[in-house]
């Protein structure tokens, strides 16, 4: 046991050295201090110019891509004495939990009718486990470059419920510090965008600048099991400035830290966060070793797919109408622009063929 604490409290300290708290006991640990972030994605007083936001047209230069997801496999069970001292706190990627437990207390945790197909992250809102302490965890990555966003780790009390990830959402666009757009990908989007804005105002802990237009899509892979409209509404293929993603990163990051979480399950909480941390942790740093070579290799591939994909347009516009050309890049301008308030405009990209009209063979009457 006494190793045990040894090894934990060595391995907050390690933290501390590395993140610059070892030398002046003064300073004091902030949330999401001890913890690696994205160094790609843009943020102000990091890798912007001081006047980035001089850059009338940067909407989507100065955007951040976030990607959210449940993790059901990191579960925890409830123990007999869970009277355990947290050292990190909201230091890491997992957020404060007073603070959290606070604005479960207070949220409402009615759940809205689904308007689209029945999917498993809606019907299991109500999956009360009663030997378990936490059915699961509800983190948020970056979009593009697959890094844990810090201050967004959350645990779910009975399923992946929406008072869950609106709160780790809140964390998330908290952090955007007056940048003018993001981009939120979730597997349902489509249900949680509807009561997000309701939710945010009625809640104390649920805070963001009202500035940011967030533009909702869902990944990839699940999009395809929704309804078709679902498709052109929130497809990542149809938001701007978002690069070519998925929109299921986060799938590719649980199945690593799902290979510790038999080990986490049993742990006292504290312990269990620590541990999860730390490995969110070599995640992201692994990232940060290798994203030079990384988005060199990308950029080299993106050159490559910008002159085919220029190519296929010449061609498929070479022989078309004009005006047409002049008319549809005017509705398609109208729709992103208009689907900030109202997803419905992005209709337009559903396409619908009619069947033409049965001629009569020769010799029918």
């Amino acid at each position: 046991m006494e190793l045990l604490r040894i090894s934990r409290q060595w391995r907050y300290l390690q933290n501390k050295l590395v993140f610059g708290f070892a030398h002046d006991s003064r300073v004091k640990v902030k949330d999401g201090d001890l913890a690696y972030f994205c160094p790609a994605c843009p943020q102000p007083g990091f890798n912007l110019s001081e006047d980035w936001i001089e850059d009338l047209g940067g909407a989507w230069k100065y955007s951040r891509s976030f990607l959210m997801d449940g993790n059901f496999p990191a579960e925890h069970m409830k123990l007999k004495n869970d009277d355990d001292f947290d050292l990190t706190g909201g230091s890491g990627y997992f957020t404060a939990s007073p603070r959290y437990q606070a604005h479960l207390q207070i949220a409402d945790d009615k759940q809205p009718k689904s308007t689209c197909h029945e999917h498993k992250a809606v019907n299991q809102v109500h999956a009360t486990q009663k030997h378990l302490a936490a059915t699961g965890i509800g983190a948020i990555a970056c979009a593009r470059h697959r890094y844990f966003v810090l201050d967004t780790v959350v645990d779910f009390q009975k399923g992946e419920r929406q008072v869950n990830m609106d709160y780790a959402l809140c964390r998330a666009l908290g952090k955007l510090q007056g940048m003018p757009r993001a981009a939120v990908i979730y597997d349902i989007a489509c249900q949680f965008n509807v009561h997000f804005g309701a939710q945010v105002s009625r809640s104390d802990y649920l805070k963001f600048s009202d500035t940011i237009q967030i533009i909702w899509g869902i990944g990839l892979f699940h999009i395809h099991g929704h309804q078709d409209v679902c498709l052109s509404r929130y497809s990542p293929d149809l938001i701007p400035g978002i690069g070519k993603v998925d929109g299921e990163v986060l799938e590719t990051l649980w199945s690593q830290l799902n290979e510790i979480c038999g080990s986490t399950r049993s742990m006292t909480a504290a312990h269990r966060q620590e541990v999860l941390n730390d490995h969110m942790l070599d995640s992201n740093r692994k990232k940060m070793l290798n994203i030079v070579q990384s988005l060199s290799r990308k950029y080299i591939q993106a050159l490559q797919a910008l002159e085919v994909a220029e190519e296929g347009y010449r061609n498929l516009t070479a022989n078309a109408d004009q005006s047409l050309i002049t008319r549809w890049i005017v509705q398609a301008e109208e729709a992103q622009t208009r689907r900030f308030a109202d997803v419905t405009a992005m209709d337009i990209f559903d396409v619908q063929l009619q069947r033409g009209k049965r001629e009569p063979l020769g010799g029918e009457s």
